[in-house]
């Protein structure tokens, strides 16, 4: 089992831009709110490499496919983020298949309302 005492936290969205001109972001729903996917970085990965793997685990997709559009930090309980933003194109919602169902595909207005319970550290670039 993972001590998650002492360890920090990285997180992720990906940007769906699909084939109908539309962007849809990668959100994880809670109780009263949606927030980005996160993990805890693994003592053998990077905070890259552990999100993609998080990722990879939530969406059956191939990391290769994705960029890595932006890299910024978010503020959560004074501690401090990394936040990684992935595009992926030319694909819709419907063809990939989601491995938890708390994982939703969203909005960019519900994506504001994520970013504005957190405090940014840099605008993230959402193209």
């Amino acid at each position: 089992m993972l001590d998650t005492l002492n360890k920090q936290k990285v997180a992720g969205t990906v940007i769906l831009n699909d084939h109908n001109g539309q962007k849809k972001f990668l959100l994880k729903k809670q109780k009263n709110h949606n927030e980005f996917v996160m993990t805890y970085i693994e003592d053998d990965l990077t905070s890259l490499a552990s999100i993609l793997k998080a990722i990879k685990e939530t969406l059956d997709l191939n990391p290769e496919k994705m960029d890595l559009v932006d890299l910024t930090n978010i503020k959560i309980d004074d501690q401090k983020i990394p936040l990684f933003v992935f595009s992926i194109s030319d694909i819709s919602t419907e063809m990939l298949s989601i491995q938890d169902e708390s994982i939703t595909w969203e909005q960019s207005s519900v994506v504001r309302n994520v970013l504005n319970r957190y405090q940014v550290t840099g605008v993230p670039f959402f193209e």
